[in-house]
């Protein structure tokens, strides 16, 4: 397992990408490593999605074989526009910049896609989740001391028109 250090490659050098049937072995592993159970069903999910209703963006090593974090955003049925998104970063890569680099890479891609408000939950009780979700713009909606914080972001700015222009 390549593991980070003093020299870990900066976010820029990591290789984002989407998820394919190709990264089964690699994203079974990282959840096996962060102790959450995935179905089969859960697994082709996740390398089988259509980029549109579902993104599921890969992040790799610079070598581009270790699977350092998978990030997903998957449009609410009810609100078409706005999607729920998870990251999941490798434990020995946690606080080195793979989180942010992971949501922001998801941010473009959501963009492209046409969604324009983007969901987050995190445990009350984990303060990383927290400071990641706060550092790429999100803002805390709901507050609770033991339930779950909801987050919200929109990833398209819309443009401001100038008075008088249509």
């Amino acid at each position: 397992m390549l593991l980070p250090d003093a020299s870990a490659p900066a976010p820029a050098d990591l290789l984002v990408r989407p998820a394919g049937p190709g990264d089964r072995r690699r994203i079974r592993r990282l959840f096996d490593e962060n102790d959450v159970r995935l179905s089969t069903a859960d697994l082709r999910r996740l390398t089988e999605a259509d980029q549109r209703r579902e993104i599921v963006l890969a992040v790799l090593a610079p070598e581009g074989e270790h699977l350092v974090a998978l990030a997903r955003a998957t449009r609410l049925r009810e609100r078409a526009e706005t999607a729920e998104v998870t990251v999941t970063v490798a434990a020995d890569w946690r606080r080195t910049g793979v989180g942010s680099a992971a949501l922001t890479a998801l941010n473009r891609r959501a963009a492209a896609a046409g969604l324009r408000t983007l969901v987050a939950t995190a445990p009350a009780r984990d303060p990383g989740a927290h400071r990641l979700l706060h550092r790429c713009g999100f803002q805390a909606v709901t507050r609770g001391r033991y339930e779950r914080r909801l987050y919200g972001r929109a990833p398209i700015r819309a443009r401001r028109r100038r008075p008088g222009s249509r």
